[in-house]
Formats: structure tokens, sequence, C-alpha cells
């Protein structure tokens, strides 16, 4: 299989999975979603290692490390902040707008103790 043939195929999974999600939620048929997910990762799975092209290189990896590194360094710190004002706030807001913000605040957590577990798993990897 050639790079551009997997090109197409990611873009097909990702339209067939955002269509599934969007009639899951419509239906509040959450398996349905949950099997499309597990389904979409294993098509891709296989997609990926049956092509022969070379779809990485190193320059494609750094550039995706800077990209992910940017990406916690910019949302975690926002998400934080935002769910701190949220909880500040739950006087004046309706019952689920706090809910959420607890949950954005457990998640920001939870994303930066994943980070530090990844970065001292690969710290002494290297």
């Amino acid at each position: 299989m050639t790079a551009r043939t997997l090109r197409i195929l990611r873009v097909i999974i990702a339209s067939a999975l955002a269509i599934v999600s969007g009639w899951s939620v419509a239906t509040e048929n959450f398996i349905a979603l949950v099997v499309a997910i597990v389904l979409a990762m294993t098509l891709l799975y296989f997609f990926n290692r049956s092509t022969k092209e070379i779809t990485q290189d190193e320059r494609t990896r750094a550039l995706y490390t800077r990209a992910s590194r940017a990406t916690i360094a910019l949302t975690v710190p926002l998400a934080s902040i935002a769910s701190v004002i949220l909880i500040a706030l739950k006087e004046h807001l309706p019952h689920d707008v706090v809910v959420v913000s607890y949950t954005l605040a457990y998640f920001s957590c939870m994303i930066l103790l994943v980070h530090a577990v990844f970065y001292s798993y690969y710290n002494r990897k290297s």
C-alpha cells in the first residue's frame, strides 16, 4: 500500500467515525461508539503496518514531539485556570456547569500525572 492510499483510508475512517459518533450521541447508543472507535483503531493499525513506503522520518517525529509539548503546555494551564474560575463562581452557575468544571480540573490533573509517568519512563529508558 502506498502512502497516498494510506492517507485516503485515514480520511475515510475518520469520516466514518465522525458519522457514527454523531449518530451514537443523537440516539444515546454509546456502545456503538466504543465499537466504532476500537474498529477504527484496529483498521488504522493494520493499514499502517501494511504500508510499504516510509510515512515518518526524524523530522516528522521531532515536529510531532514539539507539537505535543506545546499542546500540553497550552491546554493544561488554560483548562486549569478555567476550572478554577468556574469553581470559584459555583454559587452563581447551574449545577451542570459546576460538574463540568470539576471534571475539567480532575482531567487536567490526570493529564499531568500521565505526562509525569511517561516522562519518568522515557527518562529512565534513555
